[in-house]
């Protein structure tokens, strides 16, 4: 069971319930920055991966590929929240 706090939960599954997440449509980098921030809000400074990609739904090959790439974009991002917080 994952450990992820529900409001940083929320903000991913909005972002994984569109179809468009895996197609760079515009709006996805506001959204998925939106998980990034709530997830340093509120702490989810150290989800798994497993924990991360179990959001996404039906993953396979090239699907895989991109949510890992986002996967790795919010670890980044805490990380960069965290230096600018010092």
């Amino acid at each position: 069971m994952s450990t992820m706090n529900e409001k940083t939960r929320g903000k991913l599954k909005h972002f994984t319930g569109l179809d468009t997440w895996s197609s760079a449509h515009p709006l996805d980098d506001a959204r998925f920055n939106d998980f990034i921030i709530e997830a340093y809000h509120n702490d989810d400074l150290h989800i798994s991966k497993s924990d991360f990609l179990a959001e996404f739904p039906e993953l396979n090959g090239d699907l895989e590929d991109k949510a890992d790439k986002f996967f790795s974009r919010y670890e980044n991002g805490v990380e960069l929240l965290k230096r600018f917080q010092r």
